[in-house]
C-alpha cells in the first residue's frame, strides 16, 4: 500500500522556514523554482535589447553585403527574423556563406575591425590562418576594432557541396545532405537600417533545432514549429526521412518530430530533477563562498567606519567603482542596515545581504542557463548516434 504524502500546515511549514540556516532557506526556494513549470523557459526580452539587437542585425547585415556574394543569417536570431520580432536574448549571431566565396568575405571583415579566429576543441582559439580559412567550416569573427559598430563577436559557418549533385553536405562525417534549392529563393528581412537580410530557410533552421538536443532547442523548436507553412513542414520531414534520422528520448526511438516533443514535454520535470536539483548544492556552495567573502569584508569595512559615507567611499576602494555604481541602490540599503540604531551581528547582515542583494535571483539566472544546456534527446542518422 503506497503511503499518503504527508502536507505539512502553514504553521509547520513557518516554523520549519525558521530554523533553517540562510544556506537552507536558499537551497530550498531554489528548489521550488526549479522545479515549477516554466522555469526554463527563455525570459522576454526587454525594449533595450530588441533595440540593441535590431541594431546589430544591422550593422551585421552592413558588413556581409559588401562580399557581393551570397550569404545568409541562420540561427536562433534568423528564426526570429522570419517572424519580425525578437522574443528572447541572443548570445551569438550565425551568417553562413559558400565554401567558394570564403575568401570574398575576408576583406569586409577585416575591414570592419574583426579578426578570425579558428575555432580549436578544448582549447583556445587561434587566430585563422588562410589554409584554414579555405578548409574549417566554422570560425568565430571577434572585434579587434572597438571604435566600429557591430557586436563583440560573430559565428561564420561555411556551406559546402556534395561534389556530384551539389547539394549542401549537412554532416559530412554521416553523409547527409540538404536539397541545394533550398537555399536558390530564401526569405529576406528588412532590417532598421534599410539593409536586406538574406535568411536560412525556415526548415533548416528548425532542422538545426533539432540536432542540438537541448532544453532551450526544445523550447525554440516548440515556439517556431508550428510557423511552418505545409509547405515548410512536407520539406523537413523529407530531409528526416530520406537521412534516416531518428531521435532517441531515454532510449525511446522515435521518427516523428511532433511525437518527440510531446514525449519531451511529458519527461521535463523528471530530466529537471535529475539534472538541474543535483546542481544546486554544488552551485550555492560555491558561490555562497565567494559571496560570504564579500559579506565578512563588507561588515568589517563597516566596523572601521565612523558614516554611511565614510563606508560607502571605503567599499567602493576595496571592490570598484563600477560594482558599486551598479548596485548603488543595493548598497545603499546594506549602508542603512548596518548603520541603524542596533549594530546588527555577522549573521544578521549575513542573512539580509542574501535577501539585498537577492542571491536567489542570481543563483536561479546562473541554474536557468544549466537548464538550456540540459541534453534531452540524442539525433541518430542511419541508426549511428551523432557525435558532440
Amino acid at each position: 500500500m503506497k503511503p499518503e504524502k504527508y502536507n505539512p500546515t502553514p504553521e509547520e511549514t513557518k516554523t520549519a522556514e525558521q530554523i533553517m540556516s540562510p544556506e537552507q532557506r536558499l537551497a530550498s526556494d531554489l528548489r521550488e523554482r526549479v522545479l515549477s513549470e516554466r522555469f526554463e523557459a527563455p525570459e522576454p526580452v526587454s525594449e533595450a535589447i530588441k533595440e540593441k539587437l535590431e541594431k546589430d542585425v544591422d550593422d551585421v547585415s552592413g558588413i556581409f553585403e559588401k562580399g557581393n556574394h551570397p550569404w545568409f543569417f541562420g540561427g536562433g536570431v534568423a528564426l526570429e527574423l522570419h517572424q519580425g520580432n525578437f522574443q528572447r536574448n541572443h548570445g551569438d549571431y550565425d551568417i553562413r556563406v559558400y565554401e567558394e566565396d570564403v575568401h570574398e568575405f575576408i576583406e569586409p571583415i577585416r575591414d570592419s575591425g574583426y579578426e578570425l579566429f579558428h575555432v580549436v576543441p578544448d582549447k583556445e582559439d587561434m587566430i585563422a590562418t588562410e589554409p584554414q580559412i579555405a578548409s574549417d567550416d566554422n570560425f568565430h569573427l571577434r572585434k579587434i576594432d572597438k571604435d566600429k559598430p557591430g557586436p563583440e563577436y560573430i559565428d561564420l559557418w561555411v556551406l559546402r557541396h556534395e561534389k556530384n549533385s551539389g547539394d549542401i553536405v549537412w554532416d559530412k562525417e554521416k553523409n547527409m545532405t540538404l536539397p541545394k534549392s533550398l537555399f536558390e529563393n530564401t526569405s529576406e528581412y528588412s532590417s532598421i537600417g534599410g539593409k536586406t537580410v538574406p535568411l536560412e530557410p525556415k526548415e533548416v533552421l528548425i532542422l538545426n533545432k533539432l540536432f542540438g538536443e537541448r532544453q532551450l532547442d526544445l523550447e525554440d523548436l516548440k515556439m517556431f514549429l508550428p510557423t511552418l507553412t505545409l509547405e515548410e513542414r512536407e520539406r523537413l520531414d523529407a530531409i528526416l526521412k530520406s537521412n534516416d534520422v531518428t531521435f532517441d528520448v531515454s532510449n525511446q526511438k522515435i521518427s516523428d518530430v511532433d511525437e518527440l516533443l510531446k514525449l519531451l514535454e511529458v519527461s521535463t520535470r523528471e530530466a529537471k530533477g535529475n539534472f538541474l536539483v543535483a546542481k544546486i548544492d554544488e552551485m550555492i556552495s560555491k558561490n555562497r563562498e565567494r559571496f560570504d567573502d564579500t559579506i565578512v569584508k563588507t561588515f568589517e569595512i563597516a566596523g572601521q567606519a565612523d558614516t554611511p559615507e565614510n563606508f560607502l567611499d571605503a567599499v567602493k576602494k576595496e571592490f570598484g567603482e563600477d560594482l558599486i555604481n551598479r548596485r548603488s541602490d543595493e548598497f545603499a540599503e546594506v549602508a542603512k542596515f548596518l548603520f541603524g540604531i542596533t549594530k546588527p551581528t555577522l549573521e544578521e547582515f549575513r542573512d539580509f545581504a542574501y535577501r539585498a542583494f537577492n542571491l536567489q535571483q542570481f543563483l536561479g539566472n546562473e541554474l536557468r542557463k544549466e537548464a538550456w544546456v540540459m541534453p534531452r534527446w540524442k539525433v541518430m542518422i542511419k541508426g549511428e548516434t551523432v557525435e558532440k
